[in-house]
């Protein structure tokens, strides 16, 4: 493959977190040439900001934590300001239908003794350390000859003596959509528990004075929109068909053609997308084919007079799927109040279930809301593969085809669904094309 001219001309399909990013970083080392495509009428894909009564809310992506670094230097860039989320509490639906508030701690030390947590929790804080080298670099490629990594990350944790951690674990990991413990794959939710999150989520589980997690004042798409200012984005991009056989060409439904010397996917990779527009190679299909998402719905109404104990309430032990996972009100004064839910899969049907178990909910707390939903948005989250694709060493493949046919592949199935990760791919000097 020719190495990448700075006059070279670069497609990147997506301007969401990864696609914007890899545009924003490209252009700052001098490609002169980069265009973004975007089929939807704005940036930012799941990071999606919506108002109510004069104050912003992210229905998708919402917290900065600690592990944020790369983030937060964008932030201050682009003039960003973050503001820091109050205290959280959990919830508990009782067998008479009332529903329980309860201290974090009270909630997370409920599988053993105090003592035994501790206890635990160091030993965790000291084998993810060790793990730094294996988990924090960007992508998975070479956790394939880690196989014991490649089990359930409830599995990992009962063999490493510390499933007394799992209601503590359970509620980031699960509630905020990347499946049950016995579900996601070990190296994902290391990766998201790092040293800096673990630490933080110890604190607030804990009840000690925490800096984080922190919000953006005017939500997270306006980060992406001023971003996207400076880059050539093109929005409402209807591409028909991406021809990979010589120059990259990109044909659109209004029978325009654009052609480019590189492509970089930062759209979702699954089949039943990129079967839309690429012909893909047996290698491609065969990886796309094991991508799953798990269908991850966040609804907001308005409630008036709802007084929660706290602004960010999450169900523990966490509930069967369409039930509320976890809600919050993120300001006192203000009547938006946002749930988020786990479905299966989309069927017929589904909406109606969560709406009406929010609504069951929402008389539970002695409350009613006044209007119809604001919003529903049931994404597709969380790109990932079983603990044996892991182990059958699909990401050392996806790294093997970087480059091939001048296509490049990012977003959250190459770096975990994260919007650090996405940008911290790109930021360094790890990311190279060509």
């Amino acid at each position: 493959m020719t190495k990448l001219q700075s006059s070279s001309r670069i497609c990147i399909v997506g301007a969401g977190a990864a696609g914007l990013s890899a545009a924003y970083y490209l252009k700052n080392r001098g490609y002169n040439a980069v265009t973004v495509l975007e089929a939807a009428g704005r940036v930012g894909g799941k990071c999606r900001t919506v108002e109510f009564e004069g104050r912003a809310f992210d229905v998708g992506a919402n917290y900065v934590t600690a592990a944020y670094k790369e983030v937060r230097k964008l932030a201050r860039k682009f003039g960003a300001q973050l503001y820091t989320e109050s205290a959280s509490t959990t919830a508990t639906v009782m067998v008479d239908g009332t529903v329980a508030f309860q201290p974090p701690r009270q909630a997370i030390t409920r599988n053993g003794n105090y003592a035994k947590f501790v206890r635990a929790a160091l030993r965790y804080f000291c084998i993810r350390f060790l793990l730094r080298g294996t988990i924090d670099r960007s992508g998975f490629a070479g956790v394939a000859k880690h196989p014991d990594l490649c089990v359930s990350f409830r599995d990992w944790l009962k063999i490493h003596k510390l499933s007394v951690l799992e209601p503590m674990f359970e509620i980031p990991v699960s509630v905020m959509g990347y499946g049950y413990l016995d579900e996601i794959p070990t190296p994902y939710a290391l990766k998201f528990l790092g040293l800096a999150t673990y630490c933080n989520l110890l604190a607030v589980g804990l009840g000690l004075p925490t800096r984080w997690p922190k919000r953006f004042v005017n939500g997270f798409e306006r980060l992406w929109r001023n971003i996207s200012a400076q880059l050539d984005v093109r929005l409402g991009a209807d591409i028909t068909r991406i021809d990979r056989a010589g120059p990259i060409r990109v044909y659109f439904r209004d029978d325009k053609m654009m052609e480019f010397d590189y492509l970089l996917l930062a759209c979702p990779l699954n089949t039943d997308v990129t079967n839309s527009f690429l012909s893909l190679s047996n290698e491609e299909r065969d990886l796309f084919s094991r991508i799953i998402v798990n269908s991850y719905v966040v609804a907001s109404c308005a409630i008036p007079n709802l007084r929660l104990p706290r602004r960010i309430v999450g169900m523990s032990p966490t509930p069967e799927v369409a039930q509320p996972w976890a809600m919050m009100q993120q300001f006192a004064d203000n009547d938006f109040v946002q749930f988020y839910t786990r479905l299966r899969d989309s069927e017929a049907g589904s909406r109606k279930k969560v709406l009406d178990a929010i609504d069951l909910f929402i008389a539970r707390l002695g409350a009613k809301r006044s209007t119809d939903f604001i919003t529903y948005d049931e994404w597709s989250y969380f790109p990932h593969v079983t603990a044996r694709d892991f182990r059958d060493g699909f990401y050392d493949r996806l790294a093997a085809l970087q480059g091939r046919s001048n296509t490049f592949y990012c977003g959250g199935i190459a770096a975990f669904e994260l919007v650090e990760t996405e940008v911290v791919l790109f930021s360094g000097t790890e990311w190279r094309l060509g």
